[in-house]
């Protein structure tokens, strides 16, 4: 579900990339049993590394006016896009027995 409501979307370019933080975001959590710190350990990621993505997503000022929201820059959304991407394939990895890969944190986000 996630590569077609998703990661097929996105790559498209019909689905921006901070709506499908928070799709993804939120979609994991369920899948993970509704803890967002199920999801981050069945991915093999840091708390923080998934709460960056669900957060950016939430915050973004191109999906909400608030005074907390997020203008992402061009270089935001690409680094987003590459942590989505990641997310996805691990997710497809775990869903079919497989490891995840190694461990990824904050210091693994990508820079552009």
């Amino acid at each position: 579900m996630a590569r077609t409501k998703c990661l097929r979307r996105l790559r498209a370019g019909s689905l921006p990339v901070d709506n499908a933080a928070y799709w993804l975001a939120t979609h994991l959590e369920k899948w993970a049993g509704e803890s967002d710190q199920t999801a981050p350990e069945r991915l093999n990621v840091s708390s923080k590394y998934f709460a960056e993505a669900k957060e950016q997503g939430a915050r973004s000022d191109e999906r909400k006016v608030s005074t907390r929201a997020l203008t992402l820059t061009t270089q935001d959304k690409v680094s987003l896009g590459s942590v989505l991407e990641e997310l996805i394939r691990r997710l497809h990895l775990v869903e079919s027995g497989l490891d995840p890969g190694d461990y990824l944190d904050l210091t693994d986000w990508p820079t552009s």
